[in-house]
């Protein structure tokens, strides 16, 4: 996916640094948070991609039930709630 293929450099950085992806033409740092994504499906993938990196991730729109399983995202947090519990409140 899209997302998948901006968070690795994003998340390693770029450079000739060891543990970068390999790139001549710039030095990036790896990020230190990610704010964001906007919808749910590209937070799934970058979360998914960010906790092994113990890297927190903060979205503003994503509202995937899912999101919510510590277990599988123990570094994501968002400040909408789940779709499961949206609904209940609009009811």
């Amino acid at each position: 996916t899209i997302a998948s293929g901006v968070a690795m450099p994003m998340l390693l950085g770029r450079g000739t640094t060891s543990g970068r992806i390999h790139d001549n033409s710039t030095d990036t740092p790896p990020v230190v948070a990610v704010s964001g994504c906007t919808c749910s499906s590209a937070s799934l993938v970058v979360s998914q991609l960010a906790s092994p990196m113990k890297v927190p991730m903060v979205s503003g729109a994503s509202s995937h039930a899912q999101l919510s399983k510590k277990v599988s995202h123990p570094f994501f947090a968002r400040v909408v709630p789940p779709d499961s519990v949206e609904g209940a409140g609009l009811a």
